[in-house]
């Protein structure tokens, strides 16, 4: 799958979601950071994933990486 249809799959909320928790390490601080709840982050998280085809937040994370969706 192309990098255009990985980052058109991820909404932007899922996609700040998920770079903030590859760079502060841990949801609870990525959603702080956002000013959200940290049940909302976790469903944006699990939501990336799954578009991802990935298996946990970390694999989510490194597929975004390899794809240029998050920096």
């Amino acid at each position: 799958m192309s990098k255009a249809k990985y980052g058109m799959l991820l909404s932007p909320r899922e996609k700040e979601c998920l770079q903030l928790t590859a760079r502060l390490g841990k949801s609870t601080l990525a959603a702080k950071k956002m000013g959200i709840e940290y049940t909302t982050a976790k469903v944006n998280l699990t939501r990336a994933r799954i578009k991802l085809g990935a298996n946990s937040t970390i694999q989510a994370a490194f597929i975004a990486l390899d794809k240029g969706i998050i920096e």
